[in-house]
C-alpha cells in the first residue's frame, strides 16, 4: 500500500527499509537511540549522556517537544535525565493532543524563535494502539477499520500477554480487545495511522525546508498485530522474539542547503540506504553530519562516512 505519497514526491527524502532497534519498548530501546548504549552495552545509556548534552555544549538551543507525555510517566522515569538535558521540554496539555498533527504549532514557534543552531528532539505519539485514534477522518482511506464501533468477535486464537507487572498497564485487556478485531480492519486502521504520520513528516520538513537542516525520524519500537498470536509490543519474554517488533522505519531528509554544502555527506548517506542497520548508528551519525570532531564519534558508524 502506498502509505507515504508525500514523503516519496519530496526531494531529499533517504528510506532506509532495513532497520533494528535495540529494544521493543520505548524505556529500554530510546537510549540506544540518544546515547552511546547498545544492544551489547545498554549500561552506557545511563552511565554518559545524551548527544543532547553534546549540542547544548557547542551552543545550540537545545528543545524536547514531549508529545508522549513521557515527561509524567512513572513507568519511564528511567528517561527524564535524558530528557532533562534538554535547555527546555515541551509538555502539551494531554486534553489538546489528539494525534501528532497538534504538535506542529509547537514546531513552528519553536523553528520561527530560533533561527540557528537549533537541535528540537520531537518525540511523537506514532502508531499506538489504538491505531483508529493517531489520525482524523482526512486520513481514514482504507476501511473498514477497528473502532469502539464495531461488533467485536469472539477470540478465535490464543493470544499471547503479560499477566504480571505489564498487567498494571491493562496490556491483558488491550491485547485482547486488538485480537477481537477483524485482522484486515486492524491492518486498515494501522495503515491509516501511517498515512497521518507521512502527512505529519511532510509538514515538518515544510517547516525547515528554507534552513541548512536534516530531519531522521525513526520509530523506538514496532508492533505485532496478530502474528502468531501477539498484539502491541514489548511485554512477556516471548515478545523479545517477534521480529516485527524490532524493524522499525527510519527516513532521513536534507534540506537543499544542507545537500549544497555538504554534498559529499549527502551521497554516502544515500549509498547506505539498502545497508542492514542498527539503531546505534544514530548517536554517531547525527554528530558527524553535523560535523562535530569528537573522540565520542565512531565514524565507521556515521551514515555521512
Amino acid at each position: 500500500r502506498q502509505t507515504t505519497p508525500r514523503l516519496e514526491k519530496i526531494q531529499g527524502v533517504v528510506n532506509f527499509p532495513f532497520v533494528t532497534a535495540c529494544d521493543n519498548i520505548t524505556r529500554n530501546a530510546l537510549p540506544c537511540i540518544l546515547t552511546r548504549a547498545t544492544q551489547q552495552q545498554r549500561n552506557l545509556g545511563w552511565l554518559e549522556t545524551s548527544f543532547i548534552s553534546v549540542f547544548r555544549k557547542l551552543g545550540f538551543t537545545t528543545v524536547w517537544v514531549d508529545h508522549q507525555l513521557l515527561r509524567t510517566s512513572l513507568f519511564d522515569s528511567n528517561l527524564h535525565d535524558i530528557m532533562n538535558e534538554a535547555h527546555s521540554i515541551i509538555t502539551p496539555d494531554k486534553n489538546d493532543i489528539t494525534n501528532d498533527s497538534t504538535m506542529l504549532p509547537f514546531l513552528s514557534g519553536v523553528v520561527q524563535s530560533h533561527p540557528e543552531k537549533l537541535l528540537i528532539m520531537a518525540h511523537t505519539i506514532g502508531s499506538h494502539w489504538p491505531y483508529y485514534k493517531a489520525y482524523g477522518p482526512e486520513h481514514q482511506k482504507w476501511e473498514p477499520i477497528c473502532n469502539d464501533n464495531i461488533k467485536r468477535a469472539e477470540l478465535a486464537q490464543e493470544v499471547h500477554c503479560d499477566d504480571g507487572f505489564f498487567s498494571f498497564f491493562n496490556s491483558c485487556n488491550l491485547v485482547k480487545e486488538m485480537a477481537s478485531c477483524d485482522r484486515q480492519s486492524l491492518i486498515n486502521s494501522y495503515d491509516n495511522s501511517i498515512l497521518h504520520t507521512d502527512f505529519f513528516l511532510s509538514k515538518v520538513i515544510e517547516l525547515l525546508q528554507h534552513r541548512n537542516a536534516l530531519l531522521i525520524y525513526t520509530s523506538d519500537h514496532g508492533e505485532s498485530l496478530g502474528e502468531e498470536g501477539f498484539f502491541l509490543h514489548g511485554q512477556s519474554p516471548a515478545h523479545k522474539k517477534r521480529p516485527e517488533q524490532f524493524h522499525v522505519p527510519m527516513i532521513l531528509w536534507a534540506s537543499e542547503s544542507f545537500r549544497q554544502k555538504n554534498a559529499a555527506y549527502f551521497k554516502n548517506i544515500q549509498r547506505h540506504a539498502s545497508t542492514p542497520l542498527h539503531h546505534d548508528i544514530l548517536f554517531h551519525t547525527i554528530l558527524d553530519c553535523a560535523s562535530v570532531q569528537s573522540q565520542l564519534v565512531d565514524k565507521t558508524k556515521s551514515l555521512c562516512r
